[in-house]
């Protein structure tokens, strides 16, 4: 079960339950992204957090890497070598689950990062 918090500890609103173990928050701390990695789906969940909707559902099976662009709009995720040794691959997501660009079959996918602004 996932909840925010506010400022005193208390819970102020659940998200629900299912299989997460991350959160990923924008820079501007509007929009986070609920999502299960690791031994879990990849399943991801994108809220924002000013209106407490969920913006949308996306999947990134297997994905090591995890980050909002610094302008808080779009968030990056990548499977990398050596943490998984095939289908090496990135996307770029809008902050609401849509799918804006992949790149798969990358041979050896190192390392993946947004330019600061």
């Amino acid at each position: 079960r996932a909840c925010l918090f506010n400022h005193k500890g208390q819970a102020s609103f659940s998200l629900g339950a299912g299989p997460f173990n991350t959160v990923v928050w924008s820079p501007h701390g509007r929009f986070f992204v609920l999502g299960g990695f690791g031994n879990l789906p990849g399943k991801m969940q994108f809220w924002d957090k000013a209106t407490k909707h969920k913006l949308g559902d996306a999947s990134s099976p297997c994905a090591i890497f995890k980050a909002f662009s610094p302008c808080s709009r779009f968030l990056l995720t990548a499977v990398t070598f050596p943490g998984l040794r095939m289908d090496n691959e990135l996307t770029i997501w809008k902050y609401d689950g849509t799918p804006l660009y992949t790149e798969k079959d990358i041979t050896e996918l190192y390392q993946c990062e947004w330019l600061p602004c």
